[in-house]
């Protein structure tokens, strides 16, 4: 798998995470779009990108404070079909995994570990 596909499918991640709530999209284009990147990248052995993750809040855009956001930098890996794992080394440190049934998130400063179902 080259660079640019590596780079792609976390890209696709972090942009759907980043739609804000009460505007996601039409689950007909999003499982259009899902099925491509599965088509295209379903038979990879599994990827790692480095990220960066930008979030300007409504309250911040529509006070026209975009100096001030919300950064975050890390790197990602995923397995197909359901295993992701998520290494946030800014602003502070955190991990994120999951199987596709749990999702733990783990926070090493306040050393602190939550568990949720994946399906939420």
């Amino acid at each position: 798998m080259n660079s640019k596909s590596l780079f792609i499918i976390p890209l696709f991640v972090l942009l759907l995470g980043s739609i804000p709530s009460g505007k996601a999209l039409p689950d007909d284009i999003l499982s259009t779009v899902i099925e491509g990147i599965s088509g295209r990248y379903g038979s990879a052995k599994g990827l790692a990108a480095e990220y960066t993750r930008e979030a300007i809040s409504k309250t911040m855009a529509k006070l026209g404070v975009a100096d001030r956001h919300d950064l975050a930098k890390g790197r990602l890996y995923f397995k197909p079909p359901h295993f992701l794992r998520l290494e946030q080394a800014s602003p502070q440190e955190e991990l994120l995994l999951t199987d596709g049934q749990i999702l733990w998130w783990y926070v090493p400063l306040k050393k602190e570990v939550y568990k949720y179902p994946a399906e939420k």
